[in-house]
């Protein structure tokens, strides 16, 4: 049997390789074989969406609090860019400021979501993410 959806290509900005690895093996869990690429910091996110070569990930799945230009700025750059601005980007962050998700919105982040602080329950978060960003929304053909 097909499956009903296509294989996607996720982005990880994230710094943890724990998380990671952990984000990754819950992405990769489908039907659907799904790609998945890792970076560890603003600046390599940028670099990886801006090369000629560049296969444009579905999703961008991204950390806020990141080595050297953080979320918020990669956020900013990727919604003012005409070429990247249509890739969803999902903000998960341990960050529990009230005031990150409304600087995320207000930057155009498609979701905001709290990374939960036990094991478990971040594995499921992640996995209602996977469920909603890969199997329920009709993404855009990049």
């Amino acid at each position: 049997m097909t499956p009903v959806n296509p294989p996607r290509t996720i982005l990880i900005v994230e710094d943890e390789p724990a998380d990671v690895q952990m984000l990754t093996d819950v992405l990769q869990k489908s039907v659907t074989p799904h790609a998945v690429e890792a970076v560890g910091d603003g600046e390599s996110a940028l670099r990886y969406l801006r090369r000629a070569d560049a296969c444009m990930p579905d999703l961008i799945v991204l950390d806020l609090y990141l080595p050297g230009k953080d979320g918020f700025q990669v956020l900013a750059e990727l919604k003012s860019d005409q070429r990247l601005r249509r890739i969803p980007v999902v903000v998960l962050t341990a960050s529990s400021r009230p005031e990150d998700a409304g600087v995320s919105y207000g930057l155009r982040a498609n979701s905001f979501v709290r990374k939960p602080q036990n094991r478990a329950a971040l594995e499921n978060t992640v996995a209602q993410i996977r469920e909603f960003w890969l199997n329920t929304v009709h993404l855009p053909l990049n």
